[in-house]
């Protein structure tokens, strides 16, 4: 279901839970608002989920930890708040999370060490709190973290990885904050 760039209002309807043989669901840059529908964590057989660039409200449902076969979940630019749901770490075949520009509070769920596909983790622009947990995921090549209030030390296992290149950044709006990148040019970050 592609309704992507519309100018679509109103909620996400809580039938669309229904539709257990839907594979991609390509909502963004709507105008679409209140709260996800946990009823979309019905959807079994949900590959992509794409539901940036809308006025979305509330937590990410826990219930999105059902979704096995999840490949990729795309939330940013929204209102979400609430803490990032440590279900999402049940998503094993999970390869891009990206929560960027939202309100989520509370620290990156350690579940997430679990993701041993995952290649992008973008988090950048919310409120976490916390240490960052010492994950063990081979597969990472983005890991934004930037313009949170994290705390504690930059883990160890940052370094471990080929794939990914560690820039600390700081500035009036980015204080102390950790931002991870990787780029095809290393002598780039």
């Amino acid at each position: 279901m592609d309704l992507y760039a519309n100018t679509l209002t109103g909620p996400i309807p809580e039938e669309f839970g229904q539709l257990e043989s839907l594979q991609i669901l390509l909502l963004e840059k709507n105008n679409l608002s209140t709260p996800i529908p946990p009823s979309l964590g019905n959807c079994s057989n949900l590959v992509a989920m794409h539901l940036a660039w809308n006025t979305l409200t509330g937590p990410i449902p826990k219930e999105f930890g059902q979704l096995e076969r999840l490949q990729h979940l795309l939330l940013t630019e929204n209102s979400l708040s609430a803490p990032i749901p440590p279900s999402l770490g049940n998503c094993s075949k999970l390869v891009g999370l990206v929560l960027s520009s939202n309100n989520l509070t509370g620290p990156i769920p350690e579940e997430f060490g679990q993701l041993e596909s995952v290649t992008d983790l973008l988090f950048d622009n919310n409120q976490l709190t916390g240490e960052i947990s010492p994950f063990n995921l081979t597969e990472l090549s983005y890991l934004y973290l930037g313009n949170n209030r994290l705390s504690g030390e930059i883990p160890l296992f940052i370094t471990q990885f080929n794939r990914v290149k560690p820039f600390v950044q700081s500035s009036d709006w980015l204080h102390s904050s950790l931002l991870l990148c990787h780029h095809s040019k290393p002598d780039i970050c």
